[in-house]
Parts: C-alpha cells; structure tokens; sequence
C-alpha cells in the first residue's frame, strides 16, 4: 500500500487542499531538520508552517518544533493558526490536552497561544518566536531553534560569561566564533531569544563536555559547521581554548 501524500495528509488532518508551491514548503520542512522560507506576501507560508508543526509535533514524541517568523505580528498569526487547526480536528484534542473549562475548544486553545508556546501529552511542543525584522514586500521564517543551556560560559571580548547572563541582561558584548571560513575572531550579537528546550546531547571530548540541542551546529575539522546530531565519533570538534578534540557523541 502506497504512503499517503502530502495533500491527501494535509486533506484528512485539516480538510485544507494545498497548492503545489505550498506543497514543496511543506514537504521540505518535514524533510529537513531546519529550513528558511523567502516567498511573496501572501503565498501562505504562515499557514504551511502551521500545517508542518501540528504534523511534526503530534507524530514525533519529545520533539521541539521551533518557528522563527520575521515580526511578532507574523508570530501571532502562525500561532492562532495553529489554534485554529489543533481545534478543527478532533483527532487533535489528546495531543492538545484539551479540557476546556467552560471555555470553548478554540477559546482554550487560543489562551494557550497567548503563551507563544503549546505543549502536547507527548512531550512535544509548538513554540513561534520573532526576530523582528521589517519585511517590506516579503517573509523570511527559520525552522528550530539551534541552542545551548543557560550555564554554559561563553568567551566574549569582557571576559567568560554565561549565556543565560547575556541573554537576561541584554549585555553588549562581542563573543568569540568561529567563521564560515573556520577563522576564530569576535564577533556581534544579533539576536537573543531563550526558550525551554524538551530535548538535548551531549557531545564528549577529552577536554570536555558540550551540552546543547540536536540542531546546535559545531565546528567539525574539514566538515565546517555540523549540526550536533549529525556529528561523527571521532570528529575533531573546535573548543574554544581546547583546540581541536576527537568527539564521542551520546
């Protein structure tokens, strides 16, 4: 028996018909651990990465699903959308948890998206967050958010400081980085965001450890950046202060 396709998915779990364009959105989030979206206002990017993240959150246990919209409005509008499927089926309302309490399914739904973050019994979460930016004429949304825990000492142009310090106290700093070009130099802050990870690795090597989320992406000698998931046993990984060491990934 032939695996059902994406419109006939999409069909069942949201009694949407899609166009192709928005298949092949669809298709490459789903694909893709994480992916970047430039289309035409109106092309219904929000709306797809609605559809992917219900799909991705309810049929992979313990999975954080990460959407990186260009505004907060555009954030707001994926998350009601995101409401608005969850309580159009059903077969969504024991992933969603939904106990209404003289609310409405939609009402309930909408209370939670209000969090910027919806949590399913299956340890898995929808969580929509912003960068901000002014889009004039065009979208561009991110998939997962890359991420280390708070604790973790970064080396900035000030001296070693925690991330979560960095974050929490808005400090301007510099933090020292590797470049595409596998050169060490400090470099600007662009964005700073914190949100609950529901799942991480550890990535061992003689000199230490490194905790992070699967998609944080590592230097790898001779492979560039790397996602942690998607390193070797015996990569050599880059340690600011270390060096280069031999992983043991777990």
């Amino acid at each position: 028996m032939d695996a059902p396709t994406i419109e006939e998915v999409c069909a069942v779990a949201f009694g949407k018909s899609i166009y192709f364009y928005q298949k092949d959105i669809i298709d490459a989030a789903f694909r893709h651990r994480k992916i970047t979206i430039r289309a035409t206002t109106r092309a219904g990017k929000s709306y797809c990465m609605a559809m992917v993240a219900i799909l991705r959150a309810t049929l992979l246990p313990n999975h954080p699903v990460g959407i990186i919209a260009p505004t907060h409005d555009k954030t707001r509008i994926i998350m009601n959308y995101v409401a608005d499927l969850l309580a159009s089926n059903p077969m969504f309302d024991e992933w969603a948890m939904v106990s209404t309490e003289g609310l409405t399914k939609l009402e309930r739904l909408r209370k939670e998206v209000s969090k910027k973050r919806i949590t399913g019994t299956n340890g898995s979460a929808i969580q929509c967050l912003s960068v901000d930016l002014d889009a004039r004429g065009f979208g561009v949304m991110g998939w997962a958010f890359p991420c280390l825990p708070k604790d973790v000492l970064i080396l900035t142009d000030k001296g070693k400081i925690t991330i979560g310090e960095i974050v929490d106290k808005k400090l301007k700093c510099r933090v020292l980085s590797r470049s595409k070009r596998g050169k060490l130099e400090f470099m600007s802050i662009l964005k700073r965001s914190k949100h609950e990870a529901t799942h991480q690795t550890s990535i061992i090597t003689k000199s230490t450890e490194i905790k992070c989320t699967p998609n944080h992406p590592l230097y790898i000698r001779g492979r560039g950046f790397v996602e942690a998931l998607k390193i070797k046993k015996g990569d050599e990984v880059g340690v600011v202060g270390y060096g280069f060491n031999k992983s043991s990934p777990r």
